[in-house]
Order: structure tokens, then sequence, then C-alpha cells
């Protein structure tokens, strides 16, 4: 008497769909928020490489025309990514014979606001750019 009475308790219970949807929302929410999160990190990455690149553009462009010093340069470039970042960012302005050279380094973990790009800890976002110097 007893068997039967749980085989129908569970067959009961197989049929009874009332708790599935939470079931189902508490195993789909975090991953559908870590892969938000992860797509967020990414996109910050990819804003911030063209933010370097647009810092190291105007400054190149500017020290080709002679209007800074290299050392003027880089506190320019340094300011202007502070505006843009809040990764720690290293400059390089060097100016050769017939064209100067911008790199910014900075690491790709400061960026991402979530931590999804931990794996990249040690990975550096550089952007470089050389413009020909202008004849004076």
């Amino acid at each position: 008497m007893k068997i039967r009475a749980i085989s129908t308790a569970l067959r009961q219970f197989r049929r009874r769909e009332d708790g599935m949807m939470a079931i189902e929302f508490v195993v789909m929410v975090p991953l559908f928020v870590a892969m938000v999160s992860g797509v967020v990190d990414l996109s910050r990455v990819y804003v911030d490489q063209a933010n370097y690149y647009s810092v190291a553009r105007d400054t190149a462009r500017i020290v080709s025309r002679h209007g800074m010093t290299e050392d003027s340069a880089e506190s320019y470039a340094v300011a202007r990514i502070a505006e843009l970042s809040n990764a720690e960012a290293e400059v390089q302005v060097e100016k050769g014979n017939s064209d100067v050279s911008v790199t910014i380094n900075a690491p790709i973990s400061a960026m991402a606001k979530f931590g999804f790009l931990s794996f990249l800890q040690n990975s550096q976002l550089t952007a470089t750019v050389v413009y020909e110097l202008e004849p004076v």
C-alpha cells in the first residue's frame, strides 16, 4: 500500500510543471548576466582602443606640425587619455629626423569593469601612430 502511494506521488510530481519556470529562471539568468557582462567588458576594451588611436593620431599630428615638443606632447596625451579612460596608460613620443611616432600602452585588465577579461591580466593594449614631419 505504501509503495503504491509513493509511486502515485512520484507520478504526480513528474507531471506537475509549477516550478519549472522558476528553475529555468535560476539556471538561465546567471548565464545571461555573465554573457552580457563579458560583452560589455570586450566593448569597453574596443572603445578604449579606438580612443587611444585617436589620441595617438592627434598627438602625432600636432608634433609633426611642430606644435609641441616631445615632453609636452606626452603630457597632452596623458591628459587626454585620463579624460577618456580610467586605465593608467604609458605614452612615448619619439621625434626622428623625418617622422614622429606616438605609442600608447595600457593594461587590458584595467579597462574591463566586470573582470571577465582577467585571463588577459598581463596583456597590453598598444596604439602606435607614425606621422611624417612637415617641413619647417
